[in-house]
């Protein structure tokens, strides 16, 4: 190889090895998150308030890698804590936000993921929170992601929280978390999330568990035959006169059955309804 010396020809091939490992192979969508495992300590996550504690740790308290982030309250204080990041987005893409946490202290709740959209950097949010949390306490690891959920009309931000709340000063254990992504998704496919039943008279049946019985009492049963966990922030059931009735807050996980109490005002001698997803398909 004439005209390039040896060193020359190994800085080349390491640089192109590092841009390929820098550059997502075809069909992996690309991390919009800065430092997503922690792995360069706080780098990139702004915590928040001013009581938060917010600290790196190591094995074997992580789920990959070899940093987790933990997170709590100043030992004299209650209430919410969490860390977060902004990053631009784009208004009617689909997006996923996922990420491991371990909840496993009696006196923490709310150990989750959020997801805002706002209207720039440290700007309005625009619409709903979405927001998963961790189902149960436990000292494993546990997998939280929100499935596909569309930017609304206006949002050009997207602010990723990990979030918990202390119910008491000084918990014993705080919260974990590790390995989180947020990144571009296709559109979800509405046909994988069905209508599987709904009850338009509830009658003398306090079906929802509140200690009446009212129409409050109605309800629709949801099942997801997809693969992956779609959000329903946004989705709708809507009868044939055009009256729509918003659904349970959260997410419906693979192959779920999923039921949603609400005054749907469904005519008890016969209705029509549909299932409508956030894009109104």
């Amino acid at each position: 190889m004439k005209g390039v010396s040896f060193s020359s020809f190994v800085a080349l091939v390491l640089l192109l090895s590092l841009a390929g490992l820098l550059t997502p192979s075809p069909g992996q969508a690309q991390e919009l998150l800065s430092n997503p495992g922690f792995e360069d300590g706080t780098t990139g996550w702004i915590s928040y308030p001013s009581t938060t504690i917010f600290d790196i740790v190591g094995p074997p308290l992580v789920h990959s890698g070899l940093k987790a982030a933990s997170l709590t309250k100043d030992h004299t204080k209650t209430g919410y804590a969490l860390i977060y990041q902004e990053v631009a987005i784009t208004a009617g893409q689909y997006y996923i936000l996922s990420g491991w946490v371990i909840w496993n202290d009696e006196w923490l709740s709310n150990v989750k993921l959020r997801l805002k959209w706002l209207d720039g950097y440290g700007g309005t949010q625009i619409g709903n929170t979405i927001e998963v949390a961790a189902p149960d306490r436990s000292a494993n690891w546990q997998s939280l992601t929100t499935g596909p959920v569309a930017a609304p009309s206006g949002a050009a931000v997207a602010r990723v929280e990990c979030y918990t709340y202390v119910n008491t000063p000084d918990p014993a254990t705080p919260a974990y978390f590790d390995d989180l992504s947020f990144t571009e998704s296709p559109a979800p496919q509405p046909d994988l999330v069905k209508l599987n039943e709904f009850l338009p008279a509830p009658r003398y049946v306090d079906w929802n568990g509140d200690g009446n019985t009212n129409s409050n009492d109605e309800w629709v049963e949801l099942y997801n035959s997809g693969p992956t966990t779609i959000s329903l922030s946004g989705w709708k059931i809507e009868d044939a006169a055009g009256h729509s009735y918003g659904l349970c807050a959260g997410s419906i996980a693979p192959g779920e059955f999923l039921v949603c109490y609400h005054n749907f005002s469904l005519n008890n001698g016969g209705h029509t309804i549909r299932l409508v997803d956030d894009g109104n398909n």
